[in-house]
């Protein structure tokens, strides 16, 4: 008894393309062993599978009928057959076998050809291989590869909204950093600080930072303005750390130089541009009255200067952080103003880069997206006077070329050139951290 029979056929014709359907009706059910050593993977459409199966009728020897029923039913697939798909039907063993076809012969000679093929025996044996096993991991595929889709379409809309999510830096703040990071060589390491008794005279005045320290205060800018303004309240270091990739106490430590110390800050007024030696954050760190009753005659260890300390060793109730009133007042457009960037992932392309990177970062970002620019200008603005004094101007702009070059690997630099002849570095940047109001024009941006 044949394992299936054809209730109907029917036919259409649309665009050149014409289609046969026919009905076949399965009977009983196979044991799906077999079928489930099917390499769905390589030949995942029905046509490919179809095909799999005639290639290992030929491996394991055919009679000479099938001989001729595999040759019919290739001929058919390679001149006139380009799609085959199975449809199952909610009710007993039926499925739709649609064949569609582009070719110049009637409806009535193809949909003849077509039944004379999946009437042959062999073409039989290979359609019950298909049901319902074959059947079983098709769909079984189609629903993983939709979910796989609905996962990628759901996680791609979360980094656009992720990415729609802006904040503002102060251009001041940027030109500053820009200016002033580098490393300090009046400290045995970056992630330290000595225990400082109050400096005679008060003098508490910095000319550098380190990069990770100029880092924590973008980043604190953004947290900022994410909590409404105001006063920042921290309770918690540890999401903090975990962003920056430090420590708790290395972040304490950041905090310090932030507030404990005055930088030159690179400002606007009327009269144009101005330098002012300000705070870059007024930092304060409150115990609970546990420690305050601890340490009531006054016996413990500070860390820090005189602007900001902290207790060596005892837990910290919260963080009090204020930007200070120049970069607040430049969020609001005054001054020298702001720039929009993106959320976290301005941050997290700072942390990934060198020193020189995070400068050019900085200052390119407090700058239009085109920029052209003097190679003395701009060592001056990176504050790398120095620098061409002990290294020499042709190590100092290799550096630079460098730090350019890692940035438009980092996506940040889109293109960028030198003039050797007239000094002059010409670079533009992307909007996929920074979206300068230049590029911003006819997107929606969402705050």
């Amino acid at each position: 008894m044949d394992a299936l029979n054809i209730k109907r056929i029917t036919k259409n014709s649309k665009k050149g393309i014409t289609s046969v359907k026919a009905t076949v009706v399965f009977k009983g059910t196979e044991d799906l062993t077999e079928s489930m050593k099917f390499p769905l993977k390589e030949h995942s459409s029905v046509k490919g599978a179809i095909q799999y199966f005639i290639d290992e009728y030929k491996k394991k020897g055919i009679n000479d009928n099938e001989e001729g029923d595999i040759q019919a039913i290739e001929d058919c697939f390679s001149k006139t057959v380009i799609e085959v798909n199975l449809t199952r039907h909610p009710f007993g063993n039926e499925i739709e076998v649609l064949f569609k076809a582009r070719t110049k012969e009637e409806k009535t000679d193809l949909s003849n050809r077509v039944e004379l093929l999946i009437g042959t025996p062999t073409f039989k044996k290979i359609l019950n291989q298909l049901h319902p096993a074959f059947w079983y991991f098709v769909q079984e595929r189609q629903n993983n590869l939709k979910k796989e889709k609905e996962l990628e379409e759901r996680e791609a809309e979360l980094n656009k909204r992720e990415e729609e999510k802006l904040h503002k830096q102060p251009r001041g703040y940027l030109k500053t950093t820009a200016k002033l990071v580098g490393k300090a060589t009046d400290e045995k390491t970056l992630f330290s600080l000595p225990e400082i008794m109050p400096e005679s005279g008060g003098n508490f005045l910095r000319e550098v930072i380190s990069r990770n320290t100029a880092i924590l205060g973008n980043y604190l800018l953004q947290l900022w303005q994410q909590n409404g303004g105001g006063e920042l309240v921290i309770n918690n270091l540890s999401p903090i750390a975990e962003i920056m990739g430090n420590s708790n106490y290395e972040i304490k430590i950041y905090l310090l130089y932030l507030g404990g110390y005055v930088y030159p800050i690179i400002n606007k007024d009327k009269d144009g541009l101005t330098l002012t030696t300000e705070q870059l954050f007024k930092v304060k760190f409150r115990y609970n009255s546990k420690v305050a009753d601890k340490y009531k005659a006054g016996n413990y260890t500070e860390v820090g200067s005189g602007l900001t300390k902290f207790i060596k060793d005892e837990p910290i109730d919260s963080i009090e952080i204020t930007p200070s009133p120049l970069f607040i007042k430049a969020l609001e457009g005054e001054g020298l103003g702001n720039v929009l960037v993106v959320n976290d992932k301005f941050i997290k392309l700072a942390l990934s880069l060198t020193d020189i990177a995070y400068k050019i970062l900085t200052y390119s970002a407090s700058n239009k997206p085109s920029q052209k620019i003097a190679e003395d200008n701009l060592v001056k603005h990176l504050g790398l006077e120095k620098q061409i004094k002990t290294q020499g101007r042709p190590r100092v702009r290799a550096t630079i070329l460098k730090g350019i070059q890692e940035l438009q690997e980092k996506e940040h630099i889109k293109s960028y050139s030198y003039e050797e002849a007239t000094g002059m570095y010409l670079f533009t940047y992307s909007d996929k951290y920074v979206k300068h109001q230049d590029l911003k024009k006819d997107k929606k941006l969402n705050l």
